[in-house]
């Protein structure tokens, strides 16, 4: 029993032990309280050292460096190891007594040794070590002393497991992150490999779609009408492989975005019945298509990834059915207090088995081996889907019977515009680039070809340079063009290096549309970074192409003639009061760039779009609301870098009406 003035000073003590930082601090500390409480001349503590699998002497007061060596040495085969095995103390009252057990004797102390003491040092469940005391006096130890010596024990016992659980997971820790840092880093590399490959092979694609068109538009047999067809499809069909591969490659980088924009629902639905009708029909399949006339022409949503489902579900079903007909229905529907629309496409196919029906949405995932030779695809398609769908915070149900036929139904939030008509559409028969000035950057000579065959076919006007560097000596003559469409990856300098001189060099404001195969989001971000104001992808989309050179042409049109005209009719005074207003918005958006106040920004751009719109600059009232919803508390780079560009304009406006 320890004496109640002991503990006290033994709990006061005790956090030496428990402050201790590792096992030769712990070991220290242990024996400066046991010098307090049992003064002995001789005393050693062994802890087991997992790292190194062996008892090891931490410090011992008495012994010579080469005893201690020995006693290391031997730990195991004598008392040390002995109590550290069975977890009993072990006691010898006089070392002279010829009982004693051999692994107890010391030869070289057993004239000066008479008693011996050995504590486990241990937790109920574990052994940790030992800790020795010897005296010159026959049966020194009381019991007094063996309770204070067993107390002292369970503290560095204690403390010494926290160490070991603290150093575990140290370990785990390191070892963790060095596990996370190659992920990261083999993450990377996919990345880097996945960019170079999406660009290297959009760019061959880009020009067989690209002359495929050129060829469609001469004279041609029938049978070469076919053979273009085929030509055709089998392209898109790796086109589709290329777009899903890479969409799964910016979901596992957390790249994949959602980009809502006021879209006209009435137009997009049409386009696309109109294709995958044609599909079923060279099927030998019906097509039938429903829509509830109370739903609005225009919405606000991502009509690239609404395309992407819905092509997504039409193509499958259409790959799937051999007789009978697909369907798509589109209404609203009320889930939750919320307004949906509900795309609901139908098909009389081959059905999916009830027990694969969990597992459609599952990556690479085809219901059986005869249906993946029979079919073909990458079993990415639906997963990108159900992707899309949870990003857009909708839902997406299917139901199936084998042999009979599949429902896939899509429900994605209604989200209504502001009553304001901003979206456009022209067929491509309509559009009309009525000589707007276009420069093509680009190293590929049938890329080249192809750009400036259909630009020229609708009436515009272009000129060709190889790399960046000849870009730069053709601006720097004469930079009199509409726009520029700049390639990427280039000799000499890429399209971005390009881009930045143009910007800040060349202090030139035109129009940059970048066209690149490659479609990483990062890597898209950079081109808006650096100054350029629109981006296409490869294959190139000519109705998307030329809907761009249009908006950003005609906003660059404040150099030419028929903006004079335009202010020629207005009263000086309004001009000279818009002038007032143009220079008051600058100053006031580019004090709000610089502090970051967006609130401030999205207030002025809600009052300037009425202006610019009352004056009859529509494609600059627009660029202003869709930069007052896109300017947020959450605005990134390629956001500020768009309104950056829009103030250019606004200058470049400024200018013209100065004169």
């Amino acid at each position: 029993m320890i004496p109640n003035d002991f503990i006290h000073i033994l709990r006061d003590v005790s956090d030496e032990i428990l402050n201790a930082q590792d096992v030769y601090g712990l070991s220290k500390a242990a024996h400066r309280i046991v010098e307090r409480f049992v003064p002995v001349p001789y005393s050693g503590i062994y802890l087991w050292i997992p790292n190194e699998n062996k008892l090891k002497l931490l410090y011992a007061n008495g012994f010579t460096d080469e005893e201690n060596e020995i006693n290391e040495r031997t730990a195991m085969e004598r008392h040390p190891g002995h109590v550290f095995k069975t977890k009993e103390i072990l006691y010898v009252t006089d070392m002279h007594s010829e009982q004693i057990p051999e692994y107890v004797k010391d030869n070289k102390r057993n004239q000066e040794i008479r008693s011996r003491l050995w504590m486990p040092i241990c937790t109920e469940s574990k052994s940790l070590g030992s800790f020795g005391f010897a005296s010159e006096k026959t049966d020194f130890f009381t019991q007094v002393h063996r309770d204070v010596l067993d107390y002292i024990c369970r503290l560095v016992a204690n403390q010494y497991v926290k160490m070991l659980q603290n150093e575990a997971e140290t370990e785990y820790a390191h070892k963790l992150n060095e596990a996370y840092t190659k992920v990261n880093e083999a993450f990377k590399v996919q990345s880097q490999f996945t960019a170079k490959m999406n660009h290297e092979l959009r760019t061959p694609l880009n020009s067989i779609l690209g002359m495929l068109r050129i060829l469609e538009n001469t004279r041609l047999d029938r049978e070469q009408i076919e053979h273009i067809s085929l030509i055709r499809a089998q392209s898109q069909v790796l086109l589709n492989l290329v777009n899903d591969v890479l969409d799964m490659s910016k979901i596992q980088d957390k790249e994949f975005r959602i980009v809502e924009f006021d879209m006209n629902l009435g137009m997009m639905l049409k386009d696309i019945v109109r294709v995958n009708e044609f599909n079923a029909t060279n099927k030998g399949i019906d097509f039938l298509f429903q829509i509830d006339k109370s739903l609005p022409d225009f919405i606000q949503s991502d009509e690239l990834r609404l395309r992407q489902i819905l092509n997504n579900l039409l193509g499958n079903a259409i790959k799937f059915t051999s007789t009978g007909n697909v369907s798509l229905s589109v209404r609203k529907s009320l889930k939750h207090d919320l307004t949906f629309i509900d795309f609901t496409v139908s098909d009389t196919g081959i059905g999916i088995p009830e027990e694969n029906l969990p597992h459609v949405f599952d990556k690479f995932y085809q219901a059986s081996e005869k249906i993946e030779i029979s079919y073909g695809g990458s079993g990415l398609g639906l997963t990108i889907v159900k992707e899309i769908v949870d990003r857009m915070h909708g839902f997406i149900e299917v139901n199936s019977t084998f042999g009979k036929g599949t429902s896939f139904k899509v429900s994605v939030p209604l989200k209504l515009t502001d009553g304001i008509d901003t979206v456009k559409s022209e067929t491509e028969q309509t559009i009309n680039l009525d000589g707007r000035k276009i420069l093509i950057v680009d190293d590929n000579a049938i890329n080249c070809h192809f750009l400036q065959h259909i630009i020229t076919n609708k009436g515009g006007q272009t000129e060709i340079v190889n790399d960046g560097q000849e870009a730069i000596e053709r601006l720097t003559k004469n930079p009199d063009f509409d726009v520029i469409l700049m390639d990427i990856r280039m000799p000499v300098m890429d399209g971005i290096e390009c881009t930045k001189s143009i910007r800040n060099v060349l202090k030139i404001s035109t129009p940059i549309i970048v066209q690149s195969g490659n479609t990483i989001e990062r890597d898209i971000e950079q081109c808006y970074t650096v100054g350029a104001n629109d981006f296409v992808s490869k294959p190139i989309d000519e109705s998307d192409l030329f809907r761009k050179i249009i908006k950003y042409s005609a906003a660059n049109q404040f150099k030419k003639p028929m903006v004079q005209s335009q202010t020629t009719a207005l009263n000086e005074n309004l001009i000279e009061l818009f002038q007032v207003a143009i220079s008051d918005f600058i100053r006031i958006i580019e004090d709000s760039i610089e502090t970051r106040q967006f609130d401030r920004i999205q207030f002025e751009l809600h009052k300037f779009k009425s202006s610019l719109k009352q004056l009859g600059y529509d494609d600059l009232s627009e660029q202003a609301i869709r930069l007052e919803k896109e300017i947020t508390k959450d605005t990134d780079e390629k956001s500020l870098q768009k309104l950056k560009s829009f103030i250019l304009e606004i200058k470049e406006l400024k200018n013209v009406l100065s004169k």
